[in-house]
């Protein structure tokens, strides 16, 4: 099964003047409006791989979006499938097919109440895992593919969700699951449907506040810390509803981490540091060793923030083993960006290094 995406058609030169802020915290909630420069793009295919991004023409946008999976004839082998899939959780186009294996088998199987969590799962992985590329790439370049492949994710929820709600109306994993692909789909400029899907998720977690482990109270907890003031968004919001995710799975590093960013937001810095030493003790998992190497890297900038260098030393170290163990996870090193980021491409070294500013 080969699935392919149409692209809208993109300008082979366009002025970009908007630079990504990429801070520690995985909001997509702020956008700089920066004259920086034109970036002009070549005609025709360039080429390009999953580990060493190069230039491709946007109009090729479709190309690397298409993705093929295995055909099943056999539910069993299909699933099987798809649970392998899913946990290659570095991998975007395994996640993809994670997604697309489920949900046939959620439509073939409608009154399939775990199939269709399954499903909802998957899909939430897949937009996730996409939304959060697009964090990471200050230069937009790749965007026009990371954008078919949310519409997919789109389309794939767009089936599933309405039918989900009217079979199980007070079912709170259900309800967590569809409230969470739409604010993850609704990403940082629609505050509306944003908050719209917290009501829900909050509707759900008053019917089961153990369902899903704290998921529901997590995707509170980072929306309200992610949303600027004025669309009601605060640290002081988001920390009730963490604190209830933290204690729901404790070793879940998305809670600790974001209660660490919290906490230090309100300048409760012992506290964000209980969070963050939390963090570091933490064991991956290997169901999503991707989430520990991306959580580890935003707690070695927590802690670089917080001013604990023996932090900054044990997720640099812990992080580092995972990534030589696991080289096919992704690294997320943003790269320098007309003249901006954390790499110097030409000589690797960190664009604030004071060493370049201070040479001794």
């Amino acid at each position: 099964m080969t699935v392919k995406l149409s692209s809208p058609p993109y300008p082979a030169c366009a002025a970009s003047n908007k630079l990504r802020l990429v801070g520690i915290a995985l909001a997509e909630t702020l956008v700089l409006l920066m004259s920086i420069a034109t970036v002009c793009v070549a005609q025709g295919v360039l080429p390009r791989n999953d580990t060493m991004p190069t230039v491709p023409h946007t109009q090729d946008a479709a190309e690397h979006a298409k993705y093929t999976c295995a055909s099943f004839s056999d539910p069993s082998a299909k699933e099987r499938a798809a649970a392998a899939l899913s946990v290659q959780t570095s991998d975007k186009n395994a996640l993809a097919c994670a997604a697309d294996l489920r949900f046939e088998l959620a439509n073939a199987a409608a009154t399939d109440r775990a199939a269709r969590i399954d499903a909802l799962t998957s899909i939430l992985s897949y937009v996730d895992h996409v939304r959060l590329l697009k964090v990471y790439e200050l230069g937009q370049i790749d965007w026009p593919e990371y954008d078919l492949r949310l519409e997919h994710g789109a389309t794939l929820a767009a089936k599933l969700i309405p039918t989900a709600r009217q079979q199980w109306p007070q079912d709170a994993a259900i309800l967590i699951l569809c409230a969470a692909i739409e604010r993850s789909l609704a990403g940082p400029t629609d505050p509306e449907k944003t908050l719209a899907a917290v009501e829900e998720l909050k509707r759900a977690v008053t019917i089961d506040p153990k369902a899903l482990g704290g998921l529901g109270q997590l995707y509170i907890g980072r929306t309200y810390l992610d949303l600027p003031p004025i669309f009601g968004g605060g640290a002081d919001k988001a920390i009730p509803y963490l604190t209830e995710a933290r204690d729901a799975a404790p070793d879940d590093p998305r809670a600790l981490r974001s209660l660490t960013e919290a906490y230090d937001e309100l300048g409760r810095s012992r506290e964000a540091l209980d969070s963050l030493r939390a963090l570091a003790n933490v064991s991956p998992r290997e169901s999503d060793l991707q989430l520990f190497a991306d959580e580890w890297r935003m707690g070695e900038g927590l802690a670089t923030r917080l001013h604990s260098p023996e932090l900054v030393a044990s997720f640099a170290a812990k992080r580092a083993d995972l990534m030589h163990q696991h080289p096919k996870l992704l690294s997320r090193k943003v790269e320098s960006v007309w003249g901006h980021g954390e790499t110097d491409p030409m000589s690797g070294r960190s664009d604030y290094d004071d060493t370049k500013r201070n040479p001794r």
